[in-house]
C-alpha cells in the first residue's frame, strides 16, 4: 500500500501542474466574491453613515460620530489576492516548467510579491493596478491576518487609504481585481475536462 509519503513523491510535479494552480486560484477567488458580497450590506450602511457624518460637520472644524462600524473588508482581499498569486504562478510553470521542482517548490513561486509576480508571469499592469496590488500584496502578508507588521521596518505601510475602504472604492478594486485576474487566465491553454484534486475519485482494493 502506498503511504502518504511515498505518494506525495511520486506525484510532486504533477501537483505543481498549471492547471491545478488554476484551480486554487478559482476556488479562492469564489471565496473571495462570496465574502465581499456578504460584506456589502454593512459598508453600504457604514457609507451612509460616513456621509450623514459629513453633512453634520459642515465645512468647519470638529469631530461627527460615524454611527456605524466599518465591516472588515480585508479577508476578502486578502483571499483575492491569494486567487492572483495562484494564478500567476500557474501562468509561471506553464510558460516555463523547469519551475517545477523534483522535491521542493522553487523559490520563484513562495513569493507573495503581487507585482512581481505579474512581472515574472509577464503580465502587464497600469501604475493604478501596480498600486493596487502593492496594496493587496500587504493584504495578504500581514494586513489581513495580523494586528502589525511582522516587522517595523514595514511601517511605511502601516496605514493606507484603503485600509478604510469606502464603497466606491471597493468596487473599483474589485472591478480591477477580476480584469487582472482574466487577463491572466487567458494567457493559459483551455481549462482540462477532467483534472482529479484527490477528493473526486473513490479507489477500493484489498490486500
Amino acid at each position: 500500500m502506498m503511504n502518504e509519503d511515498s505518494f506525495l513523491q511520486k506525484n510532486y510535479e504533477y501537483y505543481q501542474a498549471w492547471h491545478h494552480w488554476l484551480g486554487k486560484a478559482n476556488k479562492l477567488k469564489r471565496a473571495a466574491l462570496i465574502l465581499y458580497r456578504a460584506d456589502l450590506p454593512d459598508l453600504k450602511l457604514y457609507d451612509e453613515a460616513y456621509h450623514r457624518a459629513l453633512e453634520q460637520l459642515e465645512g468647519r472644524e470638529g469631530t461627527a460620530a460615524v454611527r456605524h462600524p466599518h465591516p472588515d473588508m480585508l479577508p476578502a482581499f486578502s483571499l483575492f489576492g491569494s486567487a492572483l498569486e495562484s494564478i500567476f504562478k500557474g501562468v509561471m510553470v506553464n510558460n516555463d516548467p523547469n519551475l517545477i521542482g523534483e522535491h521542493k517548490l522553487s523559490q520563484n513561486l513562495k513569493s507573495h510579491d503581487l507585482v512581481q509576480l505579474a512581472a515574472d508571469a509577464e503580465i502587464a499592469l497600469d501604475d493604478r493596478e501596480s498600486r493596487l496590488l502593492v496594496w493587496v500584496s500587504e493584504v495578504v502578508i500581514w494586513k489581513a491576518r495580523y494586528s502589525v507588521p511582522t516587522n517595523t521596518k514595514f511601517g511605511d505601510a502601516f496605514f493606507h487609504q484603503l485600509d478604510n475602504i469606502s464603497l466606491s472604492n471597493a468596487e473599483t478594486c474589485i472591478t480591477l481585481l477580476e480584469g487582472i485576474f482574466e487577463r491572466a487566465r487567458s494567457t493559459l491553454p483551455p481549462a482540462l475536462q477532467r483534472a482529479t484534486e484527490g477528493f473526486d475519485v473513490l479507489v477500493s482494493w484489498k490486500e
